[in-house]
Order: C-alpha cells, then sequence, then structure tokens
C-alpha cells in the first residue's frame, strides 16, 4: 500500500470511530416535546427530561420556566431540526447513544433556537433529554 493510501485509510477509519446515526427513539422525544408545547404547555413532557440530569435548577422549576418564556414567544408555530450530532460512549459508566439536536423554532411573536442533549442507553428501548437550552431574542 502507498503512503497516500495509507493515510487516506487511517482517515476514513478514524472518522467512523464512535460515529453513529441517530436513534429514532432520539429524535421522537424532540418530537414529542414540541407536541406538548404546541398544546400550550412543557409540564406534561416531564416524563421525556432525565430527572437526574436537572438538579439546579430542578426539572418542575425549569419545565416552569420554559413555561414563563414560551409565554413571551407566543403560540409555537412550527419548529425545524437544522444540526444532529451524534456520538457513541461506551464505558463502564453511561454507555449509549449521545444525540445533540439544535432547532430553529418559529413561534407567534418571536423565533427561536433550542438545543437539545438526548441521551439513549446501550439496552434501552427509551431515550430522555438530558439538557436543554433556549435562546431567543424574545427574552431580552
Amino acid at each position: 500500500m502507498s503512503a497516500k493510501g495509507f493515510i487516506v485509510a487511517m482517515l476514513l477509519g478514524a472518522t467512523a470511530c464512535g460515529f453513529k446515526s441517530s436513534p429514532p427513539e432520539s429524535r421522537a422525544v424532540v418530537e414529542k416535546y414540541f407536541e406538548h408545547v404546541k398544546q400550550g404547555s412543557a409540564k406534561p413532557a416531564e416524563s421525556l427530561f432525565s430527572p437526574e440530569s436537572f438538579t439546579s435548577p430542578s426539572l418542575q422549576d425549569w419545565l416552569a420556566a420554559l413555561d414563563r418564556g414560551h409565554a413571551k414567544l407566543g403560540a409555537l408555530q412550527s419548529f425545524t431540526v437544522t444540526v444532529v450530532n451524534t456520538t457513541s460512549f461506551s464505558g463502564t459508566n453511561k454507555s449509549g447513544v449521545y444525540t445533540t439536536f439544535r432547532c430553529d423554532v418559529q413561534f407567534e411573536k418571536e423565533q427561536a433556537v433550542e438545543t437539545f442533549r438526548v441521551f439513549q442507553a446501550d439496552g434501552s428501548e427509551t431515550a430522555k433529554i438530558i439538557g436543554h437550552n433556549v435562546n431567543s431574542a424574545g427574552f431580552i
């Protein structure tokens, strides 16, 4: 094998390590979250979040803050998933697939960007939101 061929093979091999496609369950969690928001409240989405990932603020406080924030933005009109980044992790603690979703969200009064970090443990059929961020000029 030539030096060029070896380098290309190494690069292809390195980019394949740790790469997995986004589990459908992870995307379904994000879509279900927006269904709840469209109905008027993030609070029914509590089961979609991992409680141990929300200690400060608590999950209940986070959901209440989301409802206050969404009230400033108006009713949910639509959302589009614009970026998906998936990483698999194997180890002694929390092995599974981590997926980050960036969503452009159109509300009645303002636009927002919501970013979700979703985890699906190896062997589990469910995925949970372990991180969530909302940014909008409507909050200023």
